[in-house]
């Protein structure tokens, strides 16, 4: 493995011909290879992390609920709910809208539409918009903003992997439980 490693060292400072890598031996292909292989086994272990120290967060008031983070998938994701904000019938989601490297955003999400509140609905997306820059509201989301922060360049995975991100969502699920009781006051 180690002599891939370097192989693969070996290869990064090698020309580009075409678009297309020239490879010096066999070893340098291999070693390219390994790498590919090696990126889903690797951020699967991340995620899982994450889920770990998401979980930490749950308390009296808030829990983590509906966990789904996976690669190949669209809209995949986790939630935080609390009875506060079910007797709103929203939770706060955060999702990736493409693979997870690219469009994360968060935000509120009704959690049964049929019972969607208009007056509510704006009461969020106003009191949501003075601090954040959202996108317009839909039938799922009153009020959601991108979170381009992270999972924007490969070296974020770092700090999901740290804990720097989970205390980035701890601070964004207070800030959104206190707009969104700020909200209701309002409507």
């Amino acid at each position: 493995m180690f002599e891939q490693i370097r192989c693969l060292k070996e290869c990064q400072t090698l020309p580009v011909v075409q678009n297309h890598w020239k490879f010096q031996s066999e070893e340098t292909l291999t070693a390219y290879f390994v790498a590919i292989n090696a990126i889903e086994p690797v951020l699967n272990e991340i995620f899982k992390r994450l889920q770990g120290q998401l979980s930490k967060l749950d308390d009296e008031d808030i829990k983590l609920k509906d966990y789904n983070v996976k690669r190949t998938e669209k809209k995949t994701g986790f939630k935080f709910h609390s009875k506060q904000l079910e007797e709103m019938n929203i939770e706060i989601a955060f999702e990736f809208g493409g693979d997870y490297s690219k469009f994360f955003y968060f935000g509120y999400r009704w959690i049964d539409q049929q019972k969607s509140n208009d007056k509510l609905a704006q009461s969020l997306f106003t009191e949501f918009g003075k601090r954040f820059k959202g996108g317009e509201p839909d039938e799922d989301w009153p009020a959601w903003t991108n979170w381009n922060e992270y999972f924007s360049k490969d070296e974020d995975f770092i700090l999901v992997y740290n804990g720097i991100f989970c205390m980035a969502v701890k601070e964004k699920v207070n800030e959104l439980i206190e707009i969104a009781l700020l909200a209701k006051e309002k409507m």
